[in-house]
């Protein structure tokens, strides 16, 4: 018996339930808590499923010999890549209600970036269906620059590029043209750029013409990289000494994993 109302968020089923898929054994839930997990794990224990604990925070759940064999739980962070965002769980759908369970629906947007990340070889078959169907370009965009800021640290890893090169394959094997793979290019390599200055702060190189003179950056480039970081709340820079001195502005990450909608 599930003792709180849990909301559950089904990244891989939904393909099958919208006829983008045709059928699927496995299914990747996203759970807003450890307490939420943990209320699921105990009930697919009771209903007899093999419940294989993982590296908190995933938990691996199989059962064979039924419609779904597989069931992989995330709390928070998925496949030790994307962030469960606030932007996730708002566009989420709800599916179904069963009883304590609200159980919602990943948007295809979310869907696509989240194969996008992925080394597996049928992810690019199953991103070239949801790109078929359509997606909206802003939302794809927006995710990408949040999941940058949800990282720890912001910008370790910059999710524009895993796009980038998903984008690339897709054109190459199926041949689509993607209006926007140049605009997405620009902001990936800016954006690396960028997370090249940010890197040199965090090591305490503070003055621009050191990093302009350690990274051989221009200094057009870096004017720009660092307007970013400003403008991104990752850095302060002090226009009134010569030069200019950038310093860390403390970490304002937002709240990943809120419970329920």
């Amino acid at each position: 018996m599930l003792h709180q109302l849990i909301s559950v968020y089904d990244r891989r089923r939904c393909d099958a339930i919208r006829n983008e898929k045709r059928t699927t054994k496995d299914v990747d839930l996203i759970l807003p808590s450890q307490s939420q997990a943990a209320e699921i794990t105990l009930a697919f224990s009771s209903l007899g499923m093999n419940v294989n604990l993982r590296p908190v925070p995933e938990v691996k759940i199989t059962q064979k010999e039924t419609v779904v064999s597989n069931a992989d739980i995330f709390v928070g962070k998925i496949c030790n890549g994307l962030r469960f965002s606030d932007g996730m769980r708002d566009r989420a759908e709800l599916f179904e209600k069963m009883g304590n369970i609200d159980l919602y629906l990943l948007s295809r947007e979310d869907i696509f970036l989240l194969k996008s990340v992925t080394d597996r070889s049928r992810d690019i078959d199953e991103m070239a269906i949801l790109y078929r169907k359509g997606l909206k370009k802003t939302i794809l965009f927006e995710e990408c620059a949040n999941q940058n800021l949800l990282d720890d640290p912001p910008y370790a890893r910059i999710w524009e590029g895993f796009l980038l090169e998903r984008m690339k394959e897709l054109t190459e094997r199926y041949g689509f043209r993607v209006p926007w793979i140049q605009e997405l290019e620009d902001i990936a390599e800016m954006k690396v750029g960028a997370a090249i200055v940010l890197n040199k702060v965090r090591d305490s190189t503070a003055y621009i013409g050191a990093i302009e003179q350690g990274t051989g950056i221009s200094e057009d480039e870096l004017e720009r990289y660092v307007a970013h970081l400003e403008g991104e709340g990752l850095i302060s820079v002090d226009r009134g000494r010569h030069p200019h001195v950038l310093s860390l502005m403390p970490s304002k990450r937002k709240n990943l994993t809120p419970c329920g909608k």
